[in-house]
C-alpha cells in the first residue's frame, strides 16, 4: 500500500488486471486533479505486476491500495482459497474507505471492484458504474443494482441495463490535443527518421493477445518479397521483453525495418507515425486509433465465455467504416493478408511518395 499526504476531499477509483481498465482510470482521476488539485486520490487494483507497473507512471495518486484478489476459479478445489482473499479484501476495503470517506467510488469494473464496491455501499458512499466496452462483464452486470450512475462509451451498451440509468459520456483517451496534432514527419524523426517511402503498420497485440498476432505478422511477412518488406516500417507490441528480442532478431534476420516492444511510454508519436493500425478490440485501443484517425484492421480477441471485443469491433466498424475493418480469428489468414495489402498499395499512396519509392527501388 501507497501513501502520500492526506488532502481534505477524496474520490476512490477501482480498477485492475487490465491496462485498458486501469489506464482510463487513471485518466480520469487525473482530470479530476487538473479541476481540483486538492482532491485526493484513492487507488484500489489487483496486486499484479502489470497492475503495479501501470500505477508507477502516474506520481498523482494520493493512496494506492494492490488487493490480493484473483478472478473467480473455474475449480472447486481453489474456493477455500478465494473465499479467503475475498473476506481479506472486503475488510481491507471496509477498513480503508471508513477511514478515508471519499465522496464516491467510481468502479471500471472487473472482479477487484466487487470487495470495494460491496463495502463502499455498505458504508452509504455513492458507486458510480463506467463500462468501456459495448458489452458489460459479469461484474458489471451485478454492482449496476446498486450504483447512483451508470455512465457508457457506447450507444448499444444502453441495452444492458434498466432504461433512463444509462449516461453516455466520451472515452476518457490518455492523451493530448497536442499529443493528437504530432505531424507524421515529427513522429517518424523519433524512430532514425522512417522514410516516407516506407508504409508504416503499428501492431497493438496488448498483454492477452499477442500471441495471435504475433503469428499473424509472421505469416504475413514471410510470403512478402525482401524487396516488399524493404517498403515497411513495422513498429510491433509484443508480449514480454523475452519476445521482444527474439522478435528484433527475426526481423533483422528478414530484412524488415522494425521497432519491436513490449512497453513503450511514449504510445502517442507511434500513433502519429503510423499509416495504419493492427490491434485487438479492447476499447482503449479502438478510441485511441480514432483519436488519431488511424486506418485500422482490428483482429477481436475471441475466448470461451468473453467475446466483448467482437462487439466492440462491430460497433465501431458500424460507426467509422472508412477507418475501422474486422477481422474474425476463425477467418483465414488469407482476409488478413489480403486487406492489409489492399490498404497499403500503391493506390493509397500520395504520388510524390510512390515517386521516390520507384526511385529507391531502381537504385536497390
Amino acid at each position: 500500500m501507497e501513501t502520500k499526504n492526506l488532502k481534505t476531499d477524496s474520490i476512490c477509483f477501482v480498477a485492475g488486471r487490465s491496462g485498458g481498465h486501469i489506464i482510463p482510470a487513471l485518466t480520469l482521476a487525473h482530470q479530476e486533479l487538473d479541476k481540483n488539485p486538492q482532491k485526493r486520490i484513492l487507488f484500489f487494483t489487483a496486486n499484479t505486476t502489470l497492475d503495479h507497473t501501470i500505477m508507477r507512471t502516474s506520481n498523482r495518486i494520493d493512496q494506492h491500495i494492490a488487493l490480493h484478489l484473483d478472478n473467480i476459479p473455474q475449480k472447486k478445489i481453489h474456493w477455500i482459497g478465494f473465499a479467503y482473499r475475498a473476506l481479506r479484501a472486503c475488510y481491507t476495503s471496509w477498513r480503508i474507505l471508513r477511514q478515508t470517506k471519499p465522496t464516491k467510488i467510481i468502479s471500471m469494473g472487473g472482479y477487484i471492484s466487487l470487495p470495494v464496491c460491496l463495502m463502499g455501499y455498505r458504508l452509504n458512499i455513492p458507486v458510480e458504474i463506467i463500462e468501456l466496452n459495448v458489452e458489460p462483464g459479469k461484474a458489471t452486470k451485478f454492482l449496476s443494482r446498486l450504483a447512483s450512475r451508470i455512465l457508457v462509451c457506447f450507444e448499444e451498451t444502453k441495452q444492458y441495463f434498466p432504461k433512463n440509468t444509462c449516461t453516455l459520456i466520451p472515452y476518457p483517451v490518455r492523451f493530448s490535443e497536442t499529443e493528437q496534432h504530432i505531424t507524421k514527419e515529427d513522429a517518424r524523426a523519433q524512430f532514425g527518421n522512417i522514410p516516407s517511402y516506407r508504409r508504416t503498420v503499428l501492431v497493438l497485440g496488448g498483454s492477452q493477445g499477442s500471441a495471435f498476432l504475433n503469428n499473424l505478422m509472421h505469416s504475413w511477412l514471410k510470403r512478402m518479397s525482401i524487396g516488399e518488406r524493404q517498403l515497411l516500417y513495422i513498429m510491433h507490441q509484443v508480449g514480454s521483453s523475452a519476445d521482444a528480442e527474439a522478435w528484433s532478431i527475426w526481423y533483422s534476420n528478414c530484412e524488415v525495418h522494425a521497432h519491436v516492444f513490449n512497453y513503450h511510454h511514449d504510445m502517442a508519436t507511434m500513433y502519429a507515425a503510423a499509416d495504419m493500425v493492427v490491434c485487438r478490440a479492447g476499447a482503449g485501443t479502438l478510441f485511441e486509433a480514432l483519436f488519431f484517425n488511424k486506418e485500422c484492421i482490428t483482429i477481436p480477441l475471441e475466448i470461451p465465455g468473453n467475446n466483448h471485443q467482437v462487439a466492440n469491433a462491430l460497433a465501431m466498424a458500424q460507426l467509422h467504416p472508412h477507418l475501422f475493418m474486422v477481422v474474425r480469428q476463425t477467418d483465414q489468414p488469407t482476409k488478413f493478408m489480403r486487406l492489409i495489402c489492399e490498404k497499403l498499395s500503391d493506390n493509397t499512396i500520395p504520388q510524390d511518395v510512390l515517386e521516390y519509392r520507384k526511385k529507391f527501388i531502381s537504385i536497390e
